[in-house]
């Protein structure tokens, strides 16, 4: 059951970044930047099906997986609505059987996740293994896609695409690193500080470069997904580790 639906999900992933463009036509127009978009759910659906491998963690990626799939099915429902054709596929009866499929795999994914033994980390947990995940998706996206980020807000294509890419590596090295802490957050507080540290000095960096000019408003929506939605669950560790060893 779980191998089953690792592969239809390594299959999945790599459809998406193997063949982004055949996916453009099924994107919602409310959906900004379809290319990144899609880009971004194979890798997640890549990485899901290696997690799903890792039995301390398959009741956590077994849950998201079952959400993932329900909130792709609106997706679903505008390609079979408008007859948009898939691959080739243009029949209704494809259309509507694709978009149907979308309830057998919520209820597989959900009896993953009741089979597997419960989650150990707690909350702290929680919160590293889904920055890891986020982390590994946007490394691989920066340094894969190095020009997607500059023609999402508009921007012209950098000089040195390698810059970004860099940026990219240190980023999926962090990911690496919240997923070592995952097992002990609190003994490895110091992995979460620096996290924290570059998640705060990003945005003062960004602030600076937009009192220059040097990178306009728009790029800044980066931030909200990459820092600053990650201080107060990052900080929230820290002030725990810190109470625990004064106990």
């Amino acid at each position: 059951m779980i191998f089953g639906l690792v592969f239809l999900l390594t299959a999945a992933g790599i459809t998406h970044l193997v063949l982004p463009g055949a996916f453009v036509s099924a994107m919602p127009p409310i959906i900004p930047a379809p290319e990144v978009a899609i880009v971004l759910t194979g890798f997640l659906e890549i990485l899901s099906a290696l997690a799903l491998l890792y039995s301390p963690w398959r009741r956590l990626v077994a849950l998201w997986l079952a959400v993932y799939f329900v909130a792709i099915t609106p997706v679903h429902l505008y390609v079979a609505w408008y007859g948009i054709p898939m691959f080739g596929f243009g029949n209704p009866v494809f259309l509507w059987a694709r978009t149907l499929l979308q309830a057998p795999l919520v209820y597989w994914a959900w009896r993953i996740a009741r089979a597997a033994e419960p989650w150990r980390f707690g909350w702290r947990g929680h919160v590293l293994a889904l920055a890891a995940i986020y982390n590994l998706c946007f490394g691989f996206w920066a340094v894969f896609f190095p020009s997607q980020a500059f023609a999402a807000v508009s921007l012209p294509q950098p000089n040195y695409p390698e810059l970004w890419q860099c940026i990219g590596m240190i980023v999926g090295v962090y990911g690496i690193g919240y997923g070592v802490a995952v097992v002990d957050p609190k003994r490895h507080w110091p992995i979460v500080l620096v996290g924290l540290l570059g998640k705060v000095f990003g945005p003062i960096g960004f602030c600076y470069a937009l009192w220059r000019g040097s990178l306009p408003l728009s790029f800044g929506v980066i931030l909200v997904t990459n820092d600053l939605l990650w201080w107060v669950p990052f900080a929230a560790i820290l002030w725990s580790a810190h109470a625990s060893k004064k106990e």
